[in-house]
């Protein structure tokens, strides 16, 4: 008659999910490993997040951006938004929906739909000094009410960002780390931090 087997020694073996282990105490051998395994994609992100909060210094009360400095806020966890500060608590900066406004510091951080978890604005500084340009902010300036066939990849606000600085609005910079490139090249300068701005 068939039926069952029975096992009169050592451990029962019982189906369980592919990624079980049975492991028999009486059997000598190496333990599981127990190390948490990350995708790459998710170490890379670290990282990246990490690097920027090494260049970010905390809000300082009197320290505020100068006319035509670079500004910034996080949308969610990996993203960045980016603008141009014109002077009288107002930024420059180009929307999703394609428009180019000047809007309050309390609108530029409500991105997504008023989402966005991030309220923090962080303006380009060194040596203890935002730093603003004149030119830059008239540029700006002259785009506010303006409009571009807005892309997430091809046309962002990064590319705008990088043209007020530039003067040429049809350049490459559709990557933070590029307007990051263009400040740097703008002032002259190797490095320079993100200074967060209580406004």
């Amino acid at each position: 008659m068939s039926g069952p087997d029975i096992v009169k020694s050592g451990p029962v073996s019982t189906p369980c999910p592919r990624r079980m282990k049975i492991v028999d105490p009486k059997t000598p051998g190496p333990l599981p490993d127990n190390k948490v395994k990350i995708d790459p994609v998710t170490m890379e992100l670290t990282k990246e997040y990490i690097k920027r909060q090494v260049h970010r210094k905390r809000a300082r009360f009197g320290f505020n951006p100068t006319p035509g400095t670079p500004v910034f806020c996080d949308l969610a966890a990996a993203v960045e938004h980016t603008g141009i500060y014109i002077g009288r608590n107002r930024i420059v900066h180009l929307e999703g929906d394609g428009n180019i406004r000047s809007v309050s510091p309390e609108e530029f951080v409500a991105r997504l739909d008023g989402k966005n978890p991030s309220r923090k604005i962080y303006f380009a500084a060194n040596n203890d000094k935002s730093l603003g340009n004149t030119e830059v902010a008239q540029r700006a300036r002259n785009m506010r009410n303006g409009f571009r066939n807005y892309n997430v990849l091809l046309d962002n606000c990064h590319q705008f960002t990088c043209g007020c600085l530039s003067g040429n609005f049809e350049n490459p910079c559709i990557f933070f780390w590029l307007v990051e490139q263009e400040i740097k090249s703008k002032n002259g300068i190797e490095n320079f931090v993100w200074q967060e701005w209580k406004y």
